[in-house]
């Protein structure tokens, strides 16, 4: 990923020596161009001087982190170690063979291209693909020229997004359309459209079409395919020309196979299926569209249009006139039926998302205004969140991915792929155990073991040990207890921490409390018996920061114990376990069933006792028959009244006090 903003990079800066796998040594003083989508930085190995490799800081790695870690390929940069340093993780690779190729565009000849690009990025594809991974990363300055023969070697894999730094150009149609975050793992067909890119700018010396915008770009490519768009007039090998229009075509299907790229010859032709085009444009707004797919993306970007269009059966009608589509016609007429007259817009949001999955099934999901792929959409809530920590931006991806895990909605796409993906994530919620935006959080988490804690607390450091965001939890609650000791009723965990800790338990089959709406307990004590989890059975260290945080909250737990006695020693009890950091003992003490019991049973008693000896002043007062009687005995009366009052002083001090 690219290196964000610079309060990401300035955290890099402290001098402190820092060690991989316990032998390489990272010099954080001394940054590098980025590389694998990551920050990077000089490393050394302290058995071997004079070996040099590069040291990398991921923001996203990616949840297959491991599988990648054992790529090995000759076309490749290794992760050769990824390690958990200051409660960060970290990844190490060699140095790169040579310069980026961007460092230096300039005209390759056909051989070059064929022996030098395209076979060994092939062989890489046919490679990743047998053991189920994408690359998601061929672009310029991720592709490093040796100094032998063009030896063209990729960047390591597995520490950024995918498809995350990719120019916008190398990016198939079902991927450009989506913002960076949102493009999914994709598939090889992707990476052959990526690899075709490369192949057309080394025949060109430059990127196609550099001097337009995105989005000019982007209109090109709707308007006249992907091909036509880049090649149109361009000088291109002769022998190359047939493989870019099937390497670059917006049919996935129509690509070739990395099989097919690593047996390429010159004289090799391969045969395109064109998209058919209408005889006269259909009118969406202040656009003119001739294909299938350029009418389901600027629908998208025109919803009232689009939506006028379906319901007066504009649409239905271009398909069989103009496409010679009578099916696809008869899918979008059922399709449009569920919309209501004008004016009434509650299914209009459904019905578009309907009608643009039907005209173009290879397109990514169409919801809340923008293009993504389902299996993307931890990434974006976990940049989303990234974002809110750095600029405090509002929350977008949130509420529409809570809405798109709802069952119902979830029923309603018609891309097989996208179903999967929806419901792999929809599964992946309902074991949280949680609701609402809960449940959306631990997606961050629960899909991805390396994910750091997105909470402002630990961001800035990416910490992703759950030791290390216990210790910062801590030091943060210690010096909040100084300064201010606020209060607790607001919990002691914000979305992110609790999502976190939740995730980290549940990976490890260690079931987390419910949480304070489910339980009926305060905030603050839901997320002490989370925290407390976490202590005793993860990581096992001392808490004293927040343990004299929530003293003042537990004290007051006390107070349901009626003797002076008790709550006087459970009083001291839970100071000293605060002082030891041990949450589990303080738990422990205010949650002692037992001991409240029993509490409660020596109340009654002595509440009987009271009532009892009430009842027996109130019977003597009643049994004097005369003056004489009770003259003669006051001495003894008097005697009979110290000592009832004595026992009404000891169970009121007992009791009250």
């Amino acid at each position: 990923m690219s290196t964000g903003s610079p309060s990401f990079g300035d955290r890099f800066a402290a001098p402190k020596e820092l060690r991989l796998a316990g032998r390489f040594r990272v010099n954080k003083e001394t940054p590098l161009p980025p590389l694998g989508g990551c920050p990077a930085f000089g490393a050394s190995d302290i058995l071997s001087p004079g070996a040099n490799y590069v040291a990398l800081a991921p923001l996203f790695p990616s949840a297959a982190l491991q599988s990648y870690a054992e790529l090995r390929h000759r076309a490749l940069l290794p992760i050769l170690a990824h390690d958990e340093q200051e409660g960060a993780l970290w990844g190490l690779t060699s140095r790169p063979p040579g310069p980026p190729l961007s460092a230096s565009l300039s005209l390759w000849s056909e051989s070059q291209i064929i022996a030098g690009i395209v076979r060994p990025l092939a062989a890489l594809l046919q490679y990743v693909q047998s053991k189920g991974l994408t690359l998601r990363s061929i672009r310029p300055d991720n592709i490093f020229i040796g100094p032998s023969a063009h030896q063209v070697t990729l960047g390591p894999l597995g520490l950024a997004l995918p498809a995350f730094d990719q120019p916008m150009v190398f990016e198939s149609l079902a991927s450009a359309v989506c913002a960076p975050a949102a493009r999914g793992q994709g598939s090889i067909a992707d990476d052959v459209f990526s690899l075709g890119v490369l192949v057309l700018t080394l025949c060109l010396g430059e990127l196609p079409l550099s001097h337009l915008s995105n989005e000019a770009i982007l209109a090109q490519r709707f308007e006249a395919g992907t091909a036509d768009a880049y090649m149109r007039g361009r000088v291109i090998h002769s022998g190359l020309r047939s493989l870019l229009q099937a390497m670059l075509s917006d049919d996935p299907s129509q690509r070739p196979a990395p099989d097919d790229l690593i047996s390429m010859e010159p004289s090799k032709l391969f045969s395109v299926r064109l998209d058919k085009r209408s005889r006269s444009p259909l009118a969406l707004g202040d656009v003119r569209v001739r294909t299938i797919r350029a009418l389901a993306w600027h629908g998208a970007r025109r919803p009232e249009h689009f939506i006028d269009l379906l319901r007066r059966h504009v649409i239905d009608a271009w398909l069989i006139q103009e496409i010679d589509q009578s099916a696809l016609a008869q899918k979008i007429e059922q399709t449009s039926a569920a919309l209501g007259p004008a004016g009434s817009s509650d299914p209009e949001a459904a019905v578009m998302t309907l009608a643009i999955h039907t005209l173009d099934p290879d397109a990514p999901l169409f919801s809340g205004g923008q293009w993504f792929w389902p299996d993307a959409l931890p990434a974006m809530l976990a940049q989303e969140a990234l974002q809110s920590v750095q600029t405090n931006a509002p929350r977008i991806i949130l509420p529409m991915a809570s809405q798109l895990l709802d069952q119902d909605v979830a029923t309603r796409t018609t891309s097989n792929r996208i179903e999967t993906q929806i419901f792999s994530l929809a599964q992946i919620a309902r074991r949280s155990g949680r609701r609402g935006i809960s449940r959306v959080t631990r997606l961050i988490y629960d899909t991805n073991p390396w994910q750091f804690c997105l909470s402002p607390l630990c961001a800035e450091q990416r910490l992703c040990s759950p030791l290390a965001v216990m210790q910062r939890l801590d030091e943060d609650k210690a010096a909040r207890e100084v300064e201010a000791k606020p209060s607790t009723r607001e919990g002691l965990l914000d979305q992110q921490l609790r999502a976190f800790f939740e995730s980290v338990c549940a990976r490890r089959n260690v079931s987390p409390p419910q949480s304070a709406s489910a339980s009926g307990v305060p905030p603050w004590l839901a997320d002490i018996m989370l925290l407390e989890l976490v202590q005793r059975r993860i990581t096992t260290q001392p808490c004293q920061g927040i343990s004299h945080f929530v003293l003042p909250a537990m004290l007051e737990e006390l107070k349901a114990w009626r003797s002076h006695q008790v709550r006087k020693q459970h009083e001291e009890n839970l100071k000293q376990a605060a002082d030891l950091g041990d949450l589990h003992q303080m738990l422990a003490i205010i949650e002692d069933a037992d001991s409240l019991r029993s509490d409660r049973e020596a109340a009654h008693h002595a509440e009987e006792e009271l009532t009892a000896t009430a009842a027996e002043l109130e019977w003597e007062s009643h049994q004097q028959p005369d003056m004489e009687r009770r003259d003669r005995e006051t001495s003894e009366f008097i005697a009979t009244l110290s000592g009832i009052g004595l026992a009404l002083a000891s169970c009121a001090i007992e009791l009250c006090g």
